[in-house]
């Protein structure tokens, strides 16, 4: 769990989780039994953003304290 306070600019970030059986070692088991690496193909990849929540002329205009908001998003 991450948790964020709220700011007077916008932030933000990207992300990406890569694996790939290239990067993994055969186990014990199947060495012994001469079977193949199984493939493994995944990644995971999104962004996330935050920043002070105001509508001009509407809702905190004066920005003494602004309301936050932060959203993630990922591609599915």
């Amino acid at each position: 769990m991450i948790t964020r306070s709220g700011e007077s600019s916008f932030h933000g970030g990207l992300y990406e989780f890569w694996r790939n059986d290239v990067l993994n070692a055969n186990n014990f088991f199947n060495n012994a039994a001469a079977i193949a690496r199984p493939p493994l193909r995944y990644n995971n990849f999104g962004g996330t953003i935050g920043g002070p929540l105001f509508i001009p002329g509407h809702y905190n205009t004066d920005r003494k304290k602004p309301s936050s908001f932060f959203g993630r998003g990922a591609p599915h």
